[in-house]
């Protein structure tokens, strides 16, 4: 199965999110991410077995256990690689990311070495869209959308992603609490 681990977002702040970026979907054409499909991305696994992923699911629950639920606040749009050369548009993190980097660093320091993730710089977000050949120009307005959405980050989750014809569909395989104290 296709797996990766990430913090789910609560259907209040997913609501807010996707009525902030209904009005963009007409002028920019691209993938958008279905509402339900909104997380903070922590970490891609690619494909991996079932024994695996149970596994790694008791892994990471050991040492995500004194992980304390932590806040967390969406604020500004950004975009992968660069704002001239969008692929990805994502809500950035202006609260929460040193825990979600914190979390990042515990799963990944369990997985054995040959999945160890690549040399990359970790990006808290959450995916809007993505954008193939025809790249847009996101006028500045967009950039300067000034909205701060706040939550509880209370668990991770080992997602199984399926790429379907209509998107892809993320199924929880196990959830992970924080139930570490204050």
């Amino acid at each position: 199965m296709r797996a990766f681990l990430g913090i789910p977002v609560p259907d209040d702040v997913k609501d807010k999110l996707f009525t902030l970026t209904e009005d963009l979907k007409g002028d920019y054409r691209g993938s958008w991410v279905k509402k339900d499909n909104y997380h903070i991305t922590i970490l891609f696994l690619g494909e991996i077995r079932k024994e695996f992923a149970d596994d790694y699911s008791y892994q990471i629950e050991k040492v995500l256990d004194s992980t304390p639920p932590f806040d967390v606040a969406l604020s500004g749009f950004s975009c992968f690689p660069s704002k001239k050369r969008p692929r990805v548009l994502f809500a950035g993190l202006s609260e929460g990311y040193e825990m979600c980097r914190s979390v990042y660093l515990q799963a990944a320091a369990v997985l054995p070495e040959k999945m160890q993730p690549e040399n990359h710089k970790f990006r808290a977000h959450v995916t809007l869209a993505r954008f193939n050949r025809h790249q847009p120009v996101i006028h500045d307005e967009v950039w300067r959308r000034n909205f701060m959405l706040t939550y509880k980050a209370d668990s991770c989750v080992l997602y199984r992603s399926v790429l379907e014809r209509e998107g892809a569909v993320y199924t929880p395989v196990s959830v992970i609490n924080f139930n570490g104290a204050l």
